[in-house]
């Protein structure tokens, strides 16, 4: 049997639970006694994901895509003992996401929900929203709400890469053109949203004075 992670010295019943014995990877640091415990070992696991994500290289593209998956698998093999806590609506993971971005997506949704059931946490430490659109170089066919669609033309790459970088915010048209180097930039944009997929994920000015911009969530 694994290390037990879930004490219940000051509950009544004065259960033990050990480590799932499918557990991958290291145990928790400290034992796990209430929500608060499964979001402190939680959050570094997810910024550790991220890390991997930013500093991947072409030797391990799919090493933050593995790491998010087993932590995911951890979760769920997790929530199984959560009911002892007296938390019976923990959200279930997707084991297999199929995507990184559907992975990290799933993490945000679950460091929330703990977040929410978490007294004395600030609403500051709330995960930042992410673009839905995942560009992963220009010989690469981008993700966009979590599925991969084709690969975009060098204009529109640029277009969108711009929009990305500007964040939530987005450009205004002066800004865009500038920024992505491309004088037809809403051209592209409309282009972009008649393919399946983009039309969700970008977001037209709707007036002068308005900006375009990526959704993010």
């Amino acid at each position: 049997m694994g290390e037990a992670i879930l004490q219940a010295d000051d509950f009544p019943n004065a259960f033990r639970f050990p480590l799932p014995l499918d557990w991958e990877g290291a145990p928790p640091a400290e034992p796990i006694k209430t929500l608060a415990d499964v979001l402190a070992w939680l959050e570094p696991m997810a910024a550790n994901v991220v890390l991997m994500r930013e500093h991947s290289t072409a030797f391990q593209p799919d090493a933050a895509l593995d790491a998010a998956q087993q932590l995911l698998r951890n979760v769920d093999r997790l929530s199984a003992h959560l009911a002892h806590l007296g938390e019976k609506d923990f959200p279930r993971c997707t084991a297999n996401p199929g995507t990184l971005h559907n992975a990290e997506m799933a993490i945000v949704e679950i460091v929330r929900w703990l977040r929410s059931k978490t007294p004395g946490v600030s609403e500051k430490n709330e995960p930042e929203p992410r673009p839905v659109v995942q560009l992963r170089g220009i010989a690469q066919n981008p993700i966009v709400n979590g599925k991969i669609v084709k690969s975009l033309s060098e204009p529109r790459y640029k277009v969108i890469e711009a929009l990305i970088a500007a964040g939530p915010d987005g450009l205004s048209k002066p800004d865009l053109e500038s920024q992505s180097g491309k004088g037809d930039a809403v051209k592209y944009l409309r282009e972009l949203r008649k393919l399946t997929g983009w039309k969700s994920a970008i977001k037209m000015a709707g007036g002068p004075w308005q900006r375009y911009a990526i959704v993010h969530r």
